[in-house]
């Protein structure tokens, strides 16, 4: 009898172990997730600060190329 009761212990103890794998992996899935979203997002804002730059490069040349400061382009 104690042999059956030790078995059953560890096929429990065996599916509690499985069940915090399976919540692990599904959290390493979702930080995943974040990072990749946290990356696009990053990447955009750089981008966007890159044409910023730009635009303001452009608005100068302009104005020194003799165009009117506040032209809308």
């Amino acid at each position: 009898m104690l042999g059956v009761f030790a078995a059953a212990r560890d096929v429990t103890e065996q599916q509690m172990a499985q069940a915090e794998l399976a919540k692990q992996a599904k959290e390493l899935d979702r930080l995943a997730e974040l990072e990749r979203f946290q990356r696009l997002t990053i990447g955009r804002e750089l981008k966007m600060i890159e044409l910023k730059k730009e635009i303001e490069y452009l608005k100068k040349f302009h104005t020194a190329d003799g165009g009117e400061r506040g032209d809308q382009y």
